[in-house]
């Protein structure tokens, strides 16, 4: 297991009737093990994967370079021609990103003359040689290329490991122009997320006329196989640029996408302390159990306590939000703005919600402020924030109070899914709404 190489085992299928073995394989790291199984490997597969050349036996139907080898997968590259690959590893937009540094180093090497002969990275998608087209099992990127109307294959950044995490392709034509994004869902949670996305994309599409709405990748198809939900949006133009990392939107834009997202009403004035919002959050609080709920207690109590402070009959702007809206998911194409990355959007939440989640997110990830100074710098600008969306000054404290309640609780839906706590959010979070 430190050769880096894939192994596989070959089991007959028991009674199948078609002569033909079910091949399980392993890699020896585990993010590539990861992709392979989500990717093509399915329970009833008759599919190996390979390092190196492939056996006898088998044909290979797909073919990737792994960057920079296989004990250390970072990229899964097409292996198209030179030409192509080149294209390809070059097509994503102009944005600062991991994945994207990645990509243009690795376009790098590829001028310099890498992968050589022998160098060990190549992986090859293989299966049984068989006449018998109805007996092989159907493989995720066939399938795109023809809901897409042509050939393609993908190029594969493995991002960091969480129970959110997805397989996301960037799908490539022969030539290796982006053709499609695709996110795979493949757990209950990675598939609400990639539906709701889906959902509502398609809700920001039907309202592309609201005043000050930024572009959002179209929808081309979305397609569920074996247990897989998938998504197919149309790639970034290649000309984007990265959003300033400090720069917030114009209030304007995001009063557009929650009057998008707010359904066919719009943004409507409702009393804040009668909001589904605060149902949801105090369900979802009261069934935390295990370790977390001491921690779950002391945010329903900072919840409760904050609304107390709220005459009944105060109304605030309610509207639809983003749930992500941060810098690294924004963009200027030809001076328009584009926002991506709709998973966690949702409606019927403040106005404000988006602004606060983007002045949070950019002390915590852009200024590499603590959770509890981060809380506090966030209510020292609330005001500020929310009276631009109209929040009257008795509700600002309850509002903030309400994101961050949301903020902790998703990142404890990682946390009961397997993933671990977010040490960005928490203890920190707790700590600061206990000290209030």
């Amino acid at each position: 297991m430190t050769d880096g190489r894939v192994r596989r085992r070959v089991d007959r299928r028991e009674g199948s009737g078609t002569g033909l073995f079910r091949l399980l394989t392993r890699v020896d790291h585990d993010d590539l093990d990861w992709l392979i199984r989500h990717i093509w490997l399915r329970p009833d597969g008759l599919v190996a994967v390979e390092a190196g050349p492939v056996s006898p036996d088998l044909v290979a139907v797909e073919r990737f370079t792994v960057f920079p080898s296989l004990r250390r997968p970072l990229i899964v590259v097409p292996a198209l021609s030179r030409r192509a690959t080149l294209r390809a590893l070059l097509a994503r937009p102009h944005l600062q990103s991991r994945a994207n540094l990645l990509l243009r180093a690795t376009a790098a090497a590829w001028l310099c003359g890498w992968p050589s002969q022998g160098a060990g990275a190549r992986l090859s998608i293989a299966q049984v040689r068989n006449d018998d087209a109805g007996g092989l099992p159907q493989r995720l990127l066939p399938l795109l290329g023809q809901r897409l109307g042509t050939s393609v294959s993908a190029l594969v950044v493995l991002g960091p490991r969480d129970p959110n995490r997805k397989p996301m392709l960037e799908v490539v034509n022969s030539r290796g122009r982006a053709v499609g994004f695709a996110k795979v869902g493949w757990n209950a949670p990675t598939r609400a997320l990639v539906g709701n996305e889906a959902r509502h994309l398609r809700r920001l599409e039907r309202a592309a006329l609201t005043p000050g709405l930024p572009r959002a990748p179209r929808v081309l198809f979305t397609h569920q196989v074996e247990g897989l939900e998938v998504v197919v949006t149309e790639p970034m133009p290649p000309s984007a640029r990265s959003w300033p990392n400090r720069a917030a939107p114009e209030t304007s834009v995001i009063r557009a996408v929650a009057t998008a997202l707010a359904g066919n009403d719009g943004i409507q004035q409702q009393p804040l302390r009668q909001l589904r919002l605060w149902d949801h959050q105090r369900a979802a609080l009261t069934e935390v159990a295990g370790p977390a709920q001491p921690a779950a207690d002391v945010l329903l109590r900072s919840l409760e306590s904050a609304l107390a402070t709220v005459p009944h009959d105060l109304e605030v702007p309610v509207g639809g939000w983003h749930g992500d809206w941060a810098p690294w998911n924004l963009a200027t194409v030809g001076g328009q703005l584009w926002a991506w990355d709709w998973e966690h959007a949702t409606s019927e939440v403040p106005m404000g919600f988006d602004a606060l989640h983007y002045v949070f997110a950019v002390l915590l990830h852009v200024d590499r402020v603590v959770v509890d100074r981060a809380v506090a710098r966030l209510r020292e600008r609330s005001a500020e924030v929310l009276e631009a969306f109209g929040v009257p000054a008795s509700a600002i404290s309850a509002v903030t109070t309400g994101y961050l309640v949301e903020r902790w609780l998703r990142a404890h839906r990682l946390y009961a899914d397997g993933g671990g706590w977010d040490p960005v959010i928490h203890p920190g979070l707790v700590d600061a709404l206990r000290r209030g």
